[in-house]
């Protein structure tokens, strides 16, 4: 027998994998899924993989899938509704020497997989579980405040072999019909006809269980109940329904009001007692202030605007650790799928790059001709199996659909499913995930802030996806003859990454940051104004000009040539005089106009903005 006690959660997973059991986490203290997981069809039976899962989130509960992929059938009793009323009606028609574990409402005992025993509830709290669904293992723990549970435990009770359901008793045997066809007055009116000896008690349980169903109050259910023992071969002691009825009142809770049919599924809501105490994960950085863990990321672009070019670069920086456009990384393994560009040239890149031998980066550069399905549960085992904090798709277009088709990229349906699958391993494995992408015709909305707008295809595409980056060639009158300089930008939940202009090496193929495009912007338009000043002091002479003039010289709105002159006037190169009439007039200070240093300065290093030397402090009058 096992002692889970004395073991860890990895090792108990391990250990439901050598028995053939396929399994899969659910969430700490909760009988729910992951987020974003697909219940049963994520179940597995490998060894590693529950190795690795629970050594890194001992926390997970484990659940098992019943049915024929794991060869159980399970009866799930719960003490809450009737079960135990329940079963001692039916546990005489069972095996009882099998795999049992104590749950927090009752227990589950296990028996090989039969198909005839079909997943429904044949009785007040009584449940078969088979194909298709599953149960919480034994070394889970659940926490559900409505119940009062607080990390109660499942319990191995019986660890022995699986008995075998040779016989099915009729009672648990699932009928044809819906349930409103068994609780009609005609299904009714065969059970009021009584039974044989041995099958009477299990009979009137369920026959109090229909009239309940049917709205039949209290005093008609007992009538029709007396009538039914009557009935009976031989007849049953009134007394014997009076317990029966007083025992199931009890259990089950009788309203004279309808009540809902239990559910096949229970949502996993969580009260705010709960939630509230549970520990918030931090926000863990790849990039500080760029890129983090426990995110979907698009990147969108042209094609051949550099996309590649700069994740690439990404890529090689994170796994050695090393800054990425002057921002500190966090060294993390990646895995990098290459699916449109040739292995050759790829390789060549990487290595261009500055890739060492043994840097933690996995690279395919294959196209994948696998099925959706079987790409997707790839993709989970090699993020588990390598420790994978950045997976990066180039192009997301190019991997497999649901269909086996071409992907639809208007699609609204089809994208939500391809992307809400890819959710779970970032959400759930913590990685920052990142699809590289199109652009759509109006991708130059990009450029103008709507980075959303810009995507190519559905508006399922950034609607699931947690942050969207955009990179595009330079423009706005910005460096317009320099095709190398392009502007990255982001919109999402995590943050807004301002407009940046990025400079690029041909040699060592590497972005350089070059500052907020719009304080390039306003440092080109104070150039222009100060070319304007010199040119008008020039004239007079170094004496005052009127502003006027000035203003009539620039092009542009009211608003920005104040700015400019304001800022001016604060870095002490103008000073303003008022003379008749309210006019202004501006002189440039002699010291600066001799100065033939241009107004902007050098930069230090590819991550400072440009300044106008200031001179000396103060402001001008």
């Amino acid at each position: 027998m096992m002692n889970h006690q004395q073991m860890t959660r990895a090792e108990i997973a391990e250990d439901y994998t050598s028995r053939g059991f396929h399994i899969l986490p659910t969430a700490a203290q909760s009988k729910a899924p992951l987020s974003g997981s697909h219940g049963f069809k994520d179940a597995f039976n490998d060894y590693e993989i529950a190795k690795i899962t629970w050594t890194d989130h001992p926390e997970y509960n484990i659940a098992i899938s019943t049915g024929k992929v794991s060869n159980i059938t399970v009866i799930d009793i719960d003490y809450r509704n009737g079960g135990r009323e329940s079963w001692d009606t039916i546990q005489d028609l069972l095996p009882q020497d099998t795999m049992t574990v104590k749950t927090p409402g009752g227990m589950h005992l296990y028996y090989n997989y039969n198909p005839g025993l079909e997943t429904w509830t044949p009785l007040p709290g009584i449940d078969i579980l088979n194909d298709k669904h599953i149960v919480i293992a034994p070394g889970s723990t659940v926490t559900d405040e409505g119940k009062g549970y607080n990390n109660t435990p499942y319990i191995l009770q019986n660890d022995v072999p699986l008995k075998t359901v040779a016989s099915i008793p009729d009672v648990l045997k699932k009928p044809d019909k819906k349930l409103q066809d068994q609780i009609n007055p005609q299904g009714l009116e065969q059970m009021l006809q009584g039974v044989d000896e041995g099958e009477r008690d299990v009979v009137l349980t369920k026959l109090i269980g229909q009239l309940s169903h049917l709205k039949i109050n209290q005093e008609m259910r007992k009538l029709l109940a007396y009538y039914y023992a009557d009935q009976c071969r031989p007849a049953l002691e009134y007394s014997v329904v009076d317990e029966k009825l007083d025992r199931l009142a009890e259990s089950w809770d009788f309203q004279d009001e309808e009540l809902p049919p239990d559910p096949e599924i229970v949502l996993p809501l969580e009260h705010s007692t709960v939630f509230l105490n549970k520990e918030i994960k931090p926000e863990v950085p790849i990039v500080p202030g760029m890129f983090y863990s426990n995110t979907l990321n698009i990147i969108g672009g042209y094609a051949k605007v550099g996309k590649s070019t700069l994740m690439r670069q990404l890529a090689v920086d994170v796994a050695q650790g090393k800054p990425f456009l002057g921002r500190d990384t966090v060294q993390s393994p990646v895995m990098y799928l290459a699916l449109e560009e040739s292995s050759n040239r790829v390789y060549a890149h990487f290595k261009t790059l500055g890739l060492k031998d043994g840097d933690p980066l996995y690279l395919m550069t294959d196209r994948i001709r696998h099925s959706y399905q079987d790409v997707h549960n790839a993709l989970w085992h090699q993020v588990v199996k390598n420790n994978i904090k950045l997976l990066m798709v180039d192009t997301f277009s190019r991997m497999p659909t649901i269909t086996g088709h071409t992907l639809q990229v208007s699609d609204y349906g089809e994208m939500s499913k391809m992307l809400d699958d890819l959710l779970p391993i970032a959400h759930e494995l913590d990685v920052c995930v990142m699809l590289i992408y199109h652009q759509s015709q109006w991708g130059k909305s990009a450029s103008k802030g709507n980075t959303i707008a810009s995507l190519l295809g559905s508006t399922a595409i950034p609607a699931t996806a947690d942050q969207v980056y955009t990179i595009m060639k330079a423009s706005d009158g910005l460096e317009e003859n320099d095709n190398e300089q392009r502007v990255f930008k982001s919109e999402g939940r995590v943050q807004d990454l301002p407009r940046t202009l990025l400079g690029f090496n041909e040699t060592t193929l590497r972005s350089v940051d070059l500052g907020e495009v719009s304080k390039f912007k306003d440092e080109s338009f104070r150039e222009t104004v100060w070319e304007a000043m010199t040119k008008l002091a020039d004239v007079s002479g170094g004496k005052p000009f009127e502003q006027k003039t000035l203003m009539k010289n620039l092009s542009g709105g009211n608003d920005k040539k104040y700015a400019a002159l304001k800022w001016f006037m604060n870095q002490g190169y103008i000073s303003r005089e008022t003379g008749a009439n309210n006019s202004q007039w501006i002189t440039v200070l002699t010291d600066y106009f001799q100065s033939s240093r241009s107004p902007t300065a050098t930069k230090e290093d590819s991550r400072t903005t440009n300044q106008y030397p200031l001179g000396h402090e103060g402001t001008a009058s």
